[in-house]
């Protein structure tokens, strides 16, 4: 099989875990016979995220060089880019106290920032944070 453009990192390994898993759903996605795909799921089903990610992640994707297609491998990288993208655009809720919102709407109404979001952001940057 191909060499991989990309190599699965320990911050993946959630998206990329998921991925193979409902992947394998589908009987043809490993090509290498029913043994081969019994045994990937074994192994992704002991996968322990509680332990060495680094470690967990190198051995994911010695098993993906070794077993998937470049085609797969493909699929693999755009599912990991739009679950990084959506992760990051996640919005988060949180709770303020009533200073802390005065000082972030003191920032909007002084047009430094346009919303709560974009006041933190803008602390961020204008403050040194430690």
């Amino acid at each position: 099989m191909a060499r991989p453009k990309y190599k699965i990192s320990a911050s993946d390994l959630l998206f990329v875990h998921a991925y193979l898993l409902r992947a394998l759903e589908d009987s043809h996605y490993i090509t290498r016979g029913n043994s081969v795909a019994y045994q990937f799921r074994q192994y992704l089903n002991r996968i322990d995220f509680d332990d060495d990610l680094e470690h967990e992640a190198e051995i994911l994707n010695r098993w993906c060089e070794k077993y998937l297609t470049t085609q797969q491998w493909d699929r693999l990288k755009v599912t990991v880019r739009k679950e990084r993208y959506r992760q990051s655009n996640t919005d988060v809720t949180i709770t303020l106290k009533p200073n802390a919102h005065k000082v972030l709407q003191a920032l909007i109404q002084q047009g430094n920032a346009k919303s709560l979001s974009d006041a933190v952001l803008w602390l961020s940057k204008h403050q040194s944070i430690k």
